[in-house]
C-alpha cells in the first residue's frame, strides 16, 4: 500500500482520528495503481491525471517499488519535453541542452514519434501531442 497527506487528511484528520494511536495500514491505500520504470512517461502522467492521483509508485520488473512520481514534478517535466520538441522543430541544433535526463528522455521519444510518416505527419503528431498536453494540463488547472 501507500499513505500520501491525502490520506491522513481524509481518513485520520478529517474524522478526527487520533494519529498516535492509528495504524498506517488502517488509513493508507490498499494496492494503489502503479507504472512500471519501463512505462513511457506520459503514460504515467496520463494515469496521474485521469485518476486524479499527486503521487504514483513505480515498480521495477519484480514488482518491487523503486520510485515515487510526483505530479508537480511529471507536468513540470512534460511542459519542459514539449519545449524542447518546439525549440528542435524551430531550429536544426544540435541535442538538448539540459542534463536532466527524464525531460531528454521524454523529448526524444515526443521527437522521434513526431518524425514518424515524414515532415507533414510529424507535424500533425506533434500538434496531436500538444493538443493533448493541453487538455491533460486544462483537466487537471481547469
Amino acid at each position: 500500500g501507500i499513505i500520501t497527506d491525502n490520506d491522513i487528511t481524509r481518513r485520520v484528520v478529517s474524522k478526527f482520528v487520533e494519529p498516535a494511536s492509528t495504524v498506517v495500514s488502517e488509513v493508507m491505500t490498499k494496492d494503489p495503481k502503479c507504472v512500471r520504470s519501463d512505462d513511457p512517461a506520459l503514460d504515467a502522467l496520463e494515469l496521474m491525471v485521469d485518476n486524479r492521483f499527486r503521487h504514483l509508485p513505480v515498480l521495477d520488473e519484480e514488482g518491487a517499488v523503486t520510485g515515487l512520481l510526483d505530479i508537480a514534478k511529471c507536468l513540470y517535466e512534460a511542459v519542459s519535453a514539449l519545449e524542447k520538441v518546439q525549440e528542435k522543430s524551430e531550429s536544426a541544433s544540435a541535442g538538448p541542452k539540459s542534463s536532466d535526463a527524464l525531460t531528454s528522455t521524454m523529448a526524444a521519444a515526443l521527437l522521434k514519434s513526431a518524425s514518424k510518416g515524414g515532415a507533414r505527419s510529424g507535424q500533425q503528431a506533434q500538434l496531436a501531442q500538444l493538443q493533448a498536453m493541453q487538455a491533460l494540463m486544462q483537466q487537471m488547472f481547469g
